[in-house]
């Protein structure tokens, strides 16, 4: 922040008047303006969350519902389309098996049984890239058919048609409640995840990089582990203990990493447990300590400590995005 009079550059947040001439500072309502709109990022972030949410419940939802025996073969039947007798026994899963005929212009296969058994019946089709099969719906076309199956909770509903009657197959997978296209509700939703984790990166990334400036570091740093967090604690604080406390915190994360994938045992999940718990005392201790220093270096009252510890979201952007300028350890 300067003073529009002296042009003095050295003036915090809290001064009403230039320490130099005296003169009363008018300040900008910078500070609204950026609250305004990372309550905005936030609304849209949290709109694109719920209906991630909402897909995630309907496929969940979906794939509950299911029909029983009788019901597919009463379906079948008023397509023009037969059980066929099988006397081959599956384990626990039983078998339905419509073939292609007259009346009927696919193959369809209803399952019923428990989800392993079903699993394994699924791996005895003869298709291929069946690695490509994901949250219960899979699609694979060769060059004569097309081939559908739907997995969940205990049955699964397996079909196949020439390429001129691929409608007609769907549309008896939609009817009998395996409806295909609800498939796309789990891949939706997990791109709309991943989109949400792309703006909170990117959101932190500019914040960081921001600050990382405003504190007389170079905004790569942000992108090196333990050595971003080193440099900016050696711009807030002269105190070894909270430079000690960082490294015995990224000592236990890294033995923590090691013991977990290694070890599995009573005493060592003890031991994670004890681990964690240490990890987490340290990790807070850190953040309330570095943002009070934060809030200091940078010439702001107690009241954006608090906030910058309980909603960080809101007032990391300020000191980020907000004319006041570092003023150098403030111990």
């Amino acid at each position: 922040m300067k003073c529009s009079n002296c042009s003095n550059d050295k003036i915090t947040a809290s001064d009403k008047f230039c320490p130099l001439c005296g003169s009363t500072i008018k300040k900008k309502n910078k500070t609204k303006k950026i609250v305004i709109i990372t309550l905005l990022i936030l609304f849209f972030v949290f709109i694109l969350y719920m209906i991630s949410l909402i897909m995630l419940i309907q496929n969940v939802l979906d794939n509950e519902v299911s029909i029983t025996a009788l019901e597919f073969e009463n379906y079948m039947e008023k397509h023009d389309c037969y059980l066929e007798t099988d006397d081959t026994s599956y384990r626990n899963a039983k078998l339905y098996k419509v073939k292609e005929g007259d009346g009927c212009h696919y193959n369809i296969t209803f399952m019923e049984g428990d989800y392993k058994s079903l699993n394994e019946e699924f791996h005895k089709l003869d298709l291929n890239n069946k690695s490509f099969i994901s949250n219960s719906y899979y699609s694979y076309k060769d060059s004569l058919k097309v081939y559908k199956v739907v997995t969940k909770k205990n049955s699964m509903l397996y079909g196949n048609a020439s390429f001129d009657n691929e409608k007609e197959l769907t549309k008896a997978f939609s009817d009998l409640k395996f409806d295909f296209n609800k498939g796309n509700l789990f891949f939706c939703s997990m791109i709309i995840f991943m989109i949400i984790l792309l703006i909170s990166i990117i959101f932190l990334i500019v914040v960081y990089y921001k600050i990382f400036k405003k504190v007389g570091l170079k905004g790569w740093y942000i992108f090196i582990p333990f050595y971003n967090i080193y440099s900016l604690i050696s711009k807030l604080t002269k105190k070894s203990w909270v430079k000690f406390l960082l490294i015995v915190e990224y000592t236990l994360m890294i033995l923590y990493i090691i013991v977990s994938s290694i070890f599995l045992n009573p005493y060592i999940m003890w031991l994670l447990f004890l681990l964690m718990e240490a990890l987490l005392i340290i990790y807070y201790i850190l953040y309330i300590f570095l943002n009070i220093k934060m809030t200091k270096s940078f010439g702001y009252s107690v009241g954006y400590a608090v906030g910058l510890i309980l909603i960080p979201v809101i007032f990391l952007p300020i000191f980020a995005f907000d004319d006041n300028k570092y003023l150098g350890i403030k111990e």
